[in-house]
């Protein structure tokens, strides 16, 4: 039986940079999601941001499982991929939200030119700067949090096995 070593200050920075990098996976497949989706396939911005967002959490969920949140010998559980949804799900009705409010504030304030024109663009990207450290504490602390250790023993501790004299079991 291994001890699950203690992660120092390093060991979090160095995986919340991991973290941010994976970030771009999400970042940048939804702007380009959503680009593909309101200037090539004439869908409406908001549907365009939340297909978007659905295909590039998908390919976030497997970025952070696998290269950022690694297991360390701990066992995949589909809890994981629930409590994923979950957090996802929250994020995404708030970004979204946070997203428009953000873009008609930046559409009022200029009526014209490109801050106009880019206003969902823009907003995407100062939404995403201040979900990038909710989500990792998300992320670290609930959907891919350490195995705890419960018990010294194996699972099957209450077992034994009988040999019976003279004979093999």
């Amino acid at each position: 039986m291994t001890k699950r070593k203690k992660q120092t200050w390093t060991d979090i920075l160095i995986e919340f940079l991991k973290a941010q990098v994976a970030g771009n996976v999400l970042f940048l497949g939804t702007m380009l999601g959503f680009f593909i989706g309101e200037k090539l396939l004439n869908v409406p911005e908001i549907p365009s941001l939340i297909g978007a967002s659905i295909l590039a959490n998908i390919a976030f969920f497997f970025v952070n499982r696998e290269l950022v949140f690694t297991a360390n010998g701990k066992r995949r559980t589909y809890g994981e991929v629930f409590r994923f949804i979950a957090l996802m799900v929250f994020n995404m009705l708030i970004y979204t939200a946070l997203t428009s409010v953000i873009a008609n504030g930046i559409a009022l304030t200029f009526e014209e030119g490109a801050a106009h024109e880019h206003r969902f663009y823009l907003a995407q990207i100062l939404s995403a700067m201040i979900f990038s450290v909710w989500t990792y504490v998300g992320l670290k602390f609930w959907v891919f949090k350490p195995a705890k250790q419960h018990a010294h023993a194996s699972r099957h501790h209450a077992l034994t096995i009988e040999k019976r004299r003279g004979k093999r079991a």
